[in-house]
Parts: C-alpha cells; structure tokens; sequence
C-alpha cells in the first residue's frame, strides 16, 4: 500500500469472451500498480499504439462509443435497475482508501496524466466525482476526468467492505473500469502478464490513446454539434411554423365568429328595415286614406286666420304647429339617441296633422322624418 491509492490489473474476460472470470481479490492476488516514481514508464510504441487503437475501433459502434463523450448521468455501466452484477465480474484496479477523498485523490492522477500531455495541446482538467449509485446488489461511484479537447475518462468505482448496497464517506473505493468516452479501455491500459506496473505507465498509456484520438473526437464532434445547430434551428423553425399556425388558426376562429356577428347583425338589420317599411307603410296608408276622407280632395292648407296663406306651412314662425317643430327635431337629430320617441313623435305628428287638417301641407316633413327613422334603425342595427 502506498498512501491511499492501491492499484491492481483488472482480470480479463475468458478466451471465448462471454464468460467473465472470476476477478482475484485486490488484497492478496492480482498485479499489483503502485505510486511511485517511474523514471521508464512503459507506454506503447508506435505500432503497438496503432494495433491497440484499430482494436479499439474495430467497429462501427465501437468507434462511435470512442468518437462520444457520455455526462455522468449516461455513465450508468451496470445498467442500474435491470442487470444483475456478477461478483466474478467486479474487476479491480484502483482504490482510494477513504471515498470523501475521492476528488483529491484523483487530483493526484490528474497531475500524472498532465505530465505525460505536457508535449501535446490536451491538458486533463479537474476531476469531477459522480454521485453513489446502485445497482443490484452492488453501489458504485463514476469519476470523470475531463480533458481539454472535450474527451473524457471515466473511472468506475464500488465499495468491496461494509455494506455493498451503499458508499459511505469513510468506504474504501476500489476502481474496476477504465472507459475513454464511452468505449471500456480497462485491458488495454493494465494488460501487463504477472508484473508490476506503475501509475505512471498506466497514465502515460491512457493519454497516448487520448492524444491518438483527439484529431478523430474533435472532427466527429464538430459534425455532430453542426448536426445539433441544424437540429435545434428545424426545431426552432418547426416551433415558429406551430406558433404561425396556431395565430392564424386563431385569426381564422375570430374572423368566422366575427363573420357569424356581421351576418347576425345584418340579418336583424334586414328584419328592422323589413319592419319600419311596414310601418311607413302603414302611416303613408293613414295619410291617404285622411286624403281621400278629407272634403274637397285637400289641396292645401290654412293658416291661422282661414285666408289660405302658406307662409307658416314650413314650421316657421309663431304659428307653427308644435308637431312641425318636433318633425323638424327629429331631421335635426334631436332625439338620434332614442329612436323609440322619434317613433313616437312621428305617429303623434301624423294624427296632429289629421285632425288639423293639414296632412298635405306636412307630406314631405313627415316622409324626411320617417325616412330619418329608417336610417336611425339601420344605424342601431348595425
């Protein structure tokens, strides 16, 4: 044990890659990776860096996992919920003796990443520590070590003491996965047969594969962050059609209640025109009939003293006849704001007229005044 880190090969897959086999227990078996100065780390060679690579990418979707760089929230490696962790399959590698020291624990490595960087533009940034999670019988704990091209390498922990199901913040934390970005490196950055490695070595493999990566990562995630602009910019547009058609189905709602109003209003129009030519109709028949009845065929009216004169027949004057003045109010839009009275005052002129004998005479005030009438019923109609 050196400090707080106690580092061990993960064990690997069987042969036919299905069945795992069984992990040895960090405390006794496997190979041991200690923190200590490494003046020889051993990385990959050239051609050993290429062969691993293509190993790496070997496929489509391996390659998309490597060209990906998951959040914390996607690192869910057990499937949390679903699949059951087989013990055998829990692969040590690292342990931080207390989890509440995770963050500077870590911090350690990163200082080891960055130096085997310091001849490339990629730098390892902070750590950040995930949140304990479960799955099946087993909690576990992701630690991801952000570089500056946009990559990651996420660490997978869990707890081998005390309670399995939880990490507390004096639990031991033992790292059992390497992945860059999505896709799993753990065999390929500890493959060493029997002997002891150091943290150096293992550092100076995963920032070979970072830097190997980093041209690749970088072109695929401006492809894809253009493909998210033009996602986001035909949502955006997809959005705005919505809004656009939501207003006009609105203005179409509005226009055909509106259009419903209109003819509503015309159609009572039309009924009070229909009413008032009733009703004019039936007052030009009162005058003729008042006509007809009249001696001598009424051709014209008297005034005041029986000499016939027309002078006072316009409403002018002292002796004009108080229905002539409210015939001559109502042309004046005395009374506009109550057709009602207009009404009124026009029937009460006709039979004033009447019985004055003087019908003939006010004809053209009383057919101004009812007419006036039609056009104030139009007004309120509308």
């Amino acid at each position: 044990m050196n400090g707080d880190f106690d580092f061990f090969e993960p064990a690997l897959a069987s042969e036919d890659g299905a069945t795992p086999v069984s992990a040895p227990n960090p405390y006794w078996q496997g190979h041991r990776v200690v923190d200590r100065d490494d003046l020889f780390p051993k990385g990959f060679s050239q051609v050993e860096l290429d062969a691993t690579y293509a190993s790496l990418a070997n496929d489509v979707h391996d390659l998309g996992l490597l060209l990906e760089s998951p959040s914390l929230d996607e690192l869910d490696y057990y499937n949390p919920g679903r699949d059951e962790v087989e013990e055998g399959y829990v692969l040590e590698a690292i342990t931080v003796e207390h989890f509440s020291r995770t963050e500077r624990r870590m911090a350690a490595v990163v200082r080891v990443l960055n130096r085997h960087l310091s001849d490339s533009e990629i730098k390892a940034l902070p750590p950040v520590v995930g949140k304990p999670k479960k799955s099946g019988s087993f909690a576990y704990v992701i630690v991801q070590l952000p570089f500056s091209d946009g990559q990651t390498v996420n660490v997978v922990f869990h707890s081998p003491e005390g309670d399995k199901k939880r990490i507390g913040p004096s639990d031991a934390i033992i790292a059992f996965r390497w992945l860059l970005n999505k896709r799993d490196i753990t065999h390929v950055v500890a493959p060493e047969d029997g002997e002891e490695i150091s943290l150096e070595s293992i550092a100076k493999r995963i920032t070979q594969l970072v830097v190997k990566n980093s041209a690749r990562f970088e072109r695929q995630q401006k492809a894809a962050q253009a493909e998210r602009k033009e996602l986001e910019e035909t949502r955006e547009a997809v959005k705005d059609a919505e809004e656009r058609q939501s207003a006009l189905m609105e203005q179409v709602s509005a226009k055909a209640k509106e259009t419903e109003t209109i003819e509503a209003r015309l159609s009572n129009t039309l009924s009070l025109l229909e009413k008032q030519k009733t009703i004019n109709a039936e007052l030009q028949a009162k005058i003729d009939a008042l006509r007809r009845a009249k001696p001598g065929g009424g051709t014209g009216g008297t005034s005041g003293d029986g000499k016939g004169k027309k002078g006072d027949t316009a409403g002018n004057g002292s002796g004009t006849p108080h229905y002539a003045r409210d015939l001559r109010d109502i042309l004046d839009g005395k009374y506009d704001a109550d057709s009602g009275k207009v009404l009124d005052l026009l029937e009460q002129a006709i039979t004033a007229a009447e019985s004055d004998g003087k019908l003939e005479e006010f004809q053209a005030l009383l057919d101004a005044a009812s007419n006036h009438l039609t056009d104030l019923l139009a007004k309120e109609a509308a």
